[in-house]
C-alpha cells in the first residue's frame, strides 16, 4: 500500500535555488542563484521572494541582462544583451 500524498503530481518548480532564505523561508538577501528549469540562469538579490536589487538574468538562448530589479521586474538603470548582438541600455 502507499499513501496518496506520495503519488500526488510534481506541482511548478522555481528550479534550483542557492542563497538566504528570510525568517518565512522566502528568498531573501543579496548573494542568490537560482537556476531554472528551463536552464535561464539569475544571480543577484531577492527581497520577500522576488528579485530585487542588483541582479543579472541569463537566458539559456544568449540573451543577458544586467541591472536593477524592483519587485521581481526589471525596473531601474540596466543593459539588455540580445543573442544577435544587440545591445540596449536603459533607465
Amino acid at each position: 500500500m502507499s499513501d496518496t500524498a506520495s503519488q500526488a503530481p510534481a506541482g511548478p518548480t522555481l528550479g534550483s535555488y542557492t542563497g538566504p532564505r528570510s525568517a518565512t523561508n522566502q528568498r531573501d538577501g543579496p548573494a542568490a542563484r537560482n537556476v531554472f528549469p528551463n536552464g535561464d540562469i539569475y544571480k543577484g538579490a531577492y527581497k520577500e521572494g522576488k528579485r530585487s536589487g542588483q541582479g543579472m538574468y541569463v537566458w539559456k538562448s544568449g540573451g543577458k541582462y544586467v541591472g536593477e530589479y524592483d519587485a521581481g521586474e526589471r525596473n531601474g538603470k540596466g543593459t539588455l544583451w540580445y543573442p544577435d548582438g544587440g545591445i540596449y541600455e536603459g533607465k
